[in-house]
């Protein structure tokens, strides 16, 4: 009975373990393939041969490197090479790509897109600004086709100034904008009128058959046209509508706080009276209404927080509120809307100030005619490649890959110390748990009961050698002591087949060994579900968007951490890891 027990005892521990293992084989396996990456990550962060190799902003750094070599060691490069590697590198860094295009504006479809204007200057100075003036719409719209538009905008500038054209328009302008106070303007036109005719000053267009050039989207005149909006009357009329619609949100916000009873939209955040200094420098800076600005910081220390004296006191009728009783608003509002406040305080201050911008802008375009033409011809020269100094573009090239290099150096650094901060506790979780792995799981070690088992065999093997030596000998029988060494030689190798059978079985463990298998498998487990997390929310997006490669092109990386040279980036132990959390902590 008791054998029959035993026996149960065995295979059940034998099943035990083969369902320990069997759980436990593909958690482990998936950990130390998850850490396996983590190692491969952090070296793909710092080694300069996969970085280059695999890396987006690097592969784009080291295509732009060899164009720099290629300029400076040869004596031309074709446009079309520079093209194409130009292309090449904005693949991968879009901003570098420009940034280099800037640098070597030589390109094919540019070199000779001016060359009627060499020759018009050619045949005398004034010929060729005659000749701009009859063209300068064709030579407009080539120069606005450059990719460059730093280039494009400096060469429309030039253009504009030469051709004289802005200032026929310029002068139109001012004309049209000198007769807004005639009492024919004032009759026949409300505010909006004039309005649209400051767009169509900055943007073009037609109104009835009169067509417009706009001085901002034509002649790309940004000097002037931020003067004209930085200018506060002019402001103050262009942004009329806006005004209207502040001063109706702000009626609103106070009649809704006396509604509701609760003073909502009056204080707490986007409420009048918590808002008011800024609704008070709306007029005062965006709108350009230094007046109404003015009324309301007067208006605050004696109105103070009520909502009924701002906005007035509202009755709901069928036909909509009705207002009952006057606020500081309601007054505003009317005030602006007045065709004879608009006149006297909007469209005359804005037609006097407008004028007097397109007056000084005409006299400089005048003025700075003649240098126009000597700097328009440097820029044809250089958008050409005539005149353009090789060795100071080498110069520049050079210095601006240093600092890219520098730059994108510290990018990594900072991934580095990023990734680290935020593996540490899960690589001294690791290191913690293949400690206690190696002490839990010894007694199952299959190599460990391979090495006890052979060493068991060769006891007994031994002992058996000695026993039939012994048994051949004539004098063995009549010694009483040889007939005992008989005796336990026999009992050991009993005892050594018994051991390995023991072993074999799983006798040798015990509950507590079964206890501390179990909690190692939830200590996996834990371990594989945190690497998951992290692996997911943190690598994978940062290789999607800076690798050229996935996260399994880094699982299949033939990375032999020994063999990384000396002095690049190695992998750090578990110490390291545990004195970088602890500085983090002290920190």
């Amino acid at each position: 009975m008791n054998e029959q027990k035993n026996q149960a005892q065995r295979v059940s521990n034998l099943d035990r373990v083969i369902d320990i293992l069997n759980r436990f084989k593909p958690i482990i396996e998936d950990v130390g393939r998850l850490i396996g990456l983590l190692e491969k990550y952090n070296i793909l962060l710092s080694e300069p041969r996969f970085l280059f190799k695999y890396r987006k902003d690097w592969i784009a750094l080291l295509i732009a490197s060899r164009l720099y070599e290629g300029y400076k060691t040869q004596n031309q490069l074709s446009p079309e090479y520079i093209e194409s590697t130009i292309k090449s590198i904005k693949k991968f860094d879009p901003e570098l790509a420009e940034n280099v295009r800037k640098l070597l504006p030589i390109i094919k479809k540019e070199t000779n897109i001016f060359s009627d204007l060499f020759i018009a200057y050619n045949q005398g100075r004034d010929y060729f600004i005659a000749y701009i003036s009859t063209h300068v719409r064709e030579l407009i719209a080539r120069a606005k086709s450059i990719e460059n538009k730093s280039i494009s905008r400096r060469l429309v500038e030039l253009l504009v100034s030469i051709s004289g054209h802005e200032v026929d328009f310029l002068i139109r302008y001012r004309d049209d904008c000198m007769n807004w106070s005639n009492v024919r303007y004032a009759v026949n036109y409300d505010v909006n009128f004039f309005i649209r005719r400051l767009n169509l000053y900055l943007k073009g267009g037609f109104e009835g058959n009169m067509q417009f050039m706009g001085l901002y989207k034509d002649f790309e005149d940004r000097e002037l046209s931020e003067r004209m909006l930085a200018n506060n009357a002019i402001k103050n009329l262009w942004r009329y509508n806006e005004q209207v619609n502040y001063l109706r949100l702000a009626i609103e916000k106070c009649r809704g706080a006396e509604k509701s009873g609760e003073w909502k939209g009056f204080y707490g955040k986007g409420g009048f009276w918590q808002e008011f200094d800024q609704f008070v420098r709306e007029f005062a800076i965006k709108y350009g209404n230094s007046e109404f600005a003015d009324i309301l910081r007067s208006k605050k220390k004696i109105i103070g927080e009520s909502p009924s004296g701002w906005g007035g006191e509202w009755k709901e009728t069928q036909n909509g509120p009705l207002l009952v009783k006057d606020g500081v608003l309601p007054q505003l509002l009317r005030r602006l809307q007045n065709p004879q406040y608009q006149r006297t305080s909007l469209i005359i201050p804005s037609s006097s100030e407008l004028s007097e911008l397109l007056r000084k802008r005409e006299e400089e375009l005048i003025r700075t005619r003649d240098m126009a033409v000597d700097n328009l011809i440097e820029s044809l020269h250089k958008l050409s490649g005539i005149g353009l100094s090789k060795d100071k573009v080498v110069k520049n090239f050079r210095r601006f890959l240093e600092k890219r290099k520098w730059r994108l150096s510290n990018i990594v650094k900072n991934e580095e110390k990023e990734f680290i901060a935020k593996a540490s506790a899960l690589f001294l979780a690791y290191d913690s748990f293949s400690k206690q792995q190696k002490i839990v799981m010894a007694k199952v070690d299959l190599d460990f009961m391979a090495n006890k088992m052979k060493h068991l065999a060769s006891i007994a093997q031994s002992h058996s050698r000695y026993t039939a030596i012994k048994l051949r000998t004539d004098d063995l029988l009549r010694s009483m002591k040889g007939f005992v060494d008989v005796n336990a030689s026999t009992g050991i190798i009993e005892e050594a087949s018994s051991e390995i059978i023991r072993l074999m079985k799983y006798d040798h463990l015990n509950e507590d060994d079964f206890n501390a298998m179990e909690k190692l498998i939830l200590q996996a487990a834990s371990i594989l579900r945190s690497l998951k997390n992290f692996i997911n929310g943190h690598i994978r997006n940062e290789v999607e968007r800076k690798y050229i490669i996935t996260i399994d092109d880094i699982e299949k990386l033939p990375v032999e951490i020994n063999q990384i040279k000396q002095g690049t980036a190695q992998l750090r132990n578990p110490s390291e890891y545990a004195a970088f959390d602890d500085n983090q902590k002290a920190a």
